[in-house]
């Protein structure tokens, strides 16, 4: 599993979720980046009935929690390693080019993870800590991004060849944010799009964050390179099904991305 997303999606959706696919065991649980809707579900999760494994994170430090409100507190943090301690869970830090092998044939691999202070744009805010991870299953090759930044998602276009995926998590939930202390934006420009080159993207977005100001340059994106897109706001659940050499794409439900005229 990446990433969790905060407590109460975790309870009410994710939970029930696993429950209806007879999901009783989850062998590694991995958190992109230390912002409370990606890991603010962790503790619920921990202590519900489906067991854990071991848990992927890189703990960061109390100052860089403090320096962003969307971090969440300190004390969910220390939460995590209290209740993974008491649940005999290990916590693992992430490192680029791990490899999490499933089988012979596939297999997660990270491709980068800076953290936030010293990387090759200088001092990121905490979405420039996201772990880059492709998931490769024979041929098929699919890129989540937790919320890559601007300035890290730039630099890794320009220096790599190890971009290409058939299916493209989009980052930073298709919305653009700024951060006026460090001059850093939500999600990469062109050419980290054109590096990748989907052939499908997924959106975890809600419809009224896609179809805000916020959306507005990721719809311009998709609209500008006809990409095939799907959106949990419009779709529901998004099912991907890998077969080594194809992959079907299974959506609650079937929907035009229309949003509303104001």
């Amino acid at each position: 599993m990446i990433d969790t997303g905060q407590y109460y999606y975790v309870k009410s959706t994710l939970i029930p979720y696993s429950h209806s696919k007879h999901i009783s065991y989850i062998d590694s649980i991995l958190i992109t980046h230390p912002h409370f809707d990606h890991y603010g579900g962790l503790v619920e999760l921990i202590k519900s009935d489906i067991k854990i494994g071991k848990v992927y994170f890189n703990i960061p430090t109390k100052e860089k929690i403090d320096s962003e409100p969307g971090a969440g507190r300190w004390r969910y943090i220390l939460d995590i390693l209290h209740v993974a301690k008491e649940y005999h869970i290990p916590i693992i830090p992430i490192k680029a080019r791990d490899k999490y092998i499933i089988d012979r044939n596939r297999y997660f691999e990270v491709l980068y993870q800076y953290d936030g202070e010293y990387t090759p744009v200088g001092k990121t805010d905490i979405n420039g800590m996201s772990a880059v991870i492709m998931l490769l299953d024979g041929k098929n090759r699919f890129l989540f991004t937790g919320d890559l930044s601007k300035k890290i998602g730039d630099y890794i276009a320009k220096k790599s060849n190890n971009l290409k995926a058939d299916i493209l998590k989009f980052p930073h939930h298709g919305a653009v944010s700024y951060v006026p202390k460090l001059g850093e934006q939500s999600f990469s420009s062109k050419i980290f799009f054109q590096k990748v080159n989907p052939k499908v993207i997924i959106v975890p977005a809600l419809k009224t964050i896609w179809c805000s100001k916020l959306g507005k340059r990721a719809r311009e994106l998709v609209k500008d390179n006809n990409y095939t897109t799907y959106i949990n706001g419009f779709n529901g659940n998004i099912s991907v099904v890998s077969y080594g050499k194809s992959y079907k794409i299974i959506p609650d439900k079937t929907s035009k991305l229309i949003c509303p005229k104001k």
